[in-house]
């Protein structure tokens, strides 16, 4: 499946070319690509409170917030990157915890099995959204 969405993604990101069967045909297959993402991004499964505390504690057990934040803001001085509230889709998620890049640990399937990663990427994709500064009544005034 990696496989199938890694080229999904490499057609999203690269222009299509306009077909010779009629113009639009290249935005409508934009379109169809970027649909298509979405969806497999998006998590199948009901989240339940359950399962996001769940994943909250797995994710504290396992040190993640030691790098990545207690909510996945990134790491200030590690310099881990931020996973929420944008999460990576599942498939992307738990293929860079099982072969990550540089200086994160590896975590072998013995140790954090797939459904340990699932509920950890429920948790992080629960995560809220920040407030934007221009959006918080105090910080209004210091912005004018």
């Amino acid at each position: 499946m990696l496989n199938v969405y890694s080229r999904a993604v490499r057609l999203a990101l690269v222009p299509i070319r306009r077909r010779r069967s009629g113009p639009g045909l290249s935005v409508l297959a934009r379109q169809l690509v970027g649909a298509g993402l979405w969806l497999m991004g998006a998590t199948a499964l009901a989240q339940t409170g359950d399962d996001v505390e769940r994943g909250r504690e797995l994710y504290m057990r396992n040190g993640c917030f030691s790098c990545h934040g207690t909510v996945g803001q990134g790491g200030e001085r590690s310099g881990a990157p931020k996973l929420a509230p944008d999460t990576y889709p599942f498939e992307v998620f738990k293929l860079l915890v099982r072969t990550p890049r540089e200086a994160m640990p590896r975590f072998d399937p013995r140790y954090v099995s797939d459904e340990d990663l699932l509920a950890m990427h429920r948790y992080l994709s629960a995560q809220p959204r920040a407030t934007a500064a221009r959006e918080i009544p105090a910080l209004q005034s210091l912005m004018r």
